[in-house]
C-alpha cells in the first residue's frame, strides 16, 4: 500500500502542474483575445504616460490650467529645415509649409510669419527706460568707482548693436539695450529674416516651421497621419 502511494503522488504532482500551465495559458489567451477585439474595433491606443498619474481633485482650476499648458505645448509638430545655402532654406521652408497646409492632421501651420517690426518691442519699453536696468548695470551703478564717462565712449564708439538695441540719443550708456538683450525673444538663437525664423550654425543656415496638431500627439492615428522629416 505504501509502495503504491509513492507511486501516485508524482502523477498527481505533474498533473497539477500541467493543470496550471493550462490556466494560465488561458488567461493569456483571453487577453489576447481581448485586446485584439479592442483594436479591431478602433479603440486608439493612449501613449500618454501622465494619464496614469491621479488626478489633482483639491485643486480642479490648477489641474484644468496644467491640462491646457500641456495641450498648448504638446500638441504641436516642429520642423527644421536645413541648408548650407540659405536661400535653398529658405525655399524648401515656403514649399514644405504649404504641402503642411494641406495634410489633415495639422490645424494650422506657419512657415513664414506677417510683416513685423522688431523696433516695436524698443519703442514699447523705451518709455520705460529710466526704470529698466540688468542686474549687471544696476551693481555697476552701485559701485562708486564706475567712471561713467567711460560707459559713454564704449557706446559712442559702438553705436550700432546685434538685437534688439536703442537709438543712441534715447539710450546713450546702452542700460535699456542690455535690459533688452534679457528678454526671451533676444536670447534665442532664432533671427527674423525675410519673415522667416533662421537660425545659423556655421555654414548652416536652418528655417523654423511650426505647425498645430489636428487632435492629441498622443493619438496613434495622429502620430500616423503626422508627415515625417526626410533627409533631401
Amino acid at each position: 500500500m505504501t509502495l503504491e502511494l509513492g507511486l501516485h503522488r508524482p502523477a498527481l504532482s505533474v498533473r497539477r502542474m500541467w493543470g496550471i500551465r493550462l490556466g494560465w495559458l488561458a488567461v493569456v489567451l483571453a487577453a489576447l483575445l481581448y485586446c485584439g477585439l479592442r483594436l479591431h474595433d478602433g479603440t486608439a491606443l493612449q501613449t500618454n504616460l501622465l494619464s496614469l498619474l491621479p488626478d489633482t481633485e483639491a485643486d480642479p482650476v490648477a489641474e484644468k490650467a496644467v491640462d491646457t499648458l500641456a495641450a498648448s505645448l504638446g500638441d504641436r509638430a516642429v520642423f527644421l529645415l536645413s541648408s548650407r545655402n540659405a536661400d535653398h532654406a529658405k525655399a524648401a521652408a515656403m514649399q514644405f509649409g504649404s504641402q503642411l497646409k494641406r495634410s489633415k492632421s495639422l490645424r494650422t501651420v506657419i512657415a513664414q510669419l506677417p510683416p513685423f517690426d522688431t523696433a516695436q518691442i524698443t519703442r514699447f519699453y523705451l518709455p520705460y527706460r529710466f526704470g529698466l536696468l540688468s542686474a549687471a548695470d544696476r551693481a555697476a551703478l552701485d559701485d562708486t568707482s564706475t567712471a561713467l564717462p567711460t560707459l559713454l565712449a564704449q557706446r559712442l564708439y559702438a553705436p550700432v548693436e546685434a538685437g534688439l538695441s536703442a537709438p543712441l540719443a534715447d539710450d546713450p550708456f546702452g542700460w535699456l539695450s542690455h535690459w533688452l538683450a534679457g528678454l526671451p525673444l533676444a536670447a534665442t538663437r532664432l533671427e527674423l529674416e525675410d519673415n522667416l525664423l533662421i537660425t545659423r550654425r556655421g555654414d548652416t543656415t536652418s528655417v523654423l516651421v511650426t505647425s498645430t496638431l489636428a487632435a492629441s500627439a498622443y493619438d496613434g492615428q495622429t502620430q500616423a497621419d503626422c508627415p515625417r522629416s526626410e533627409d533631401n
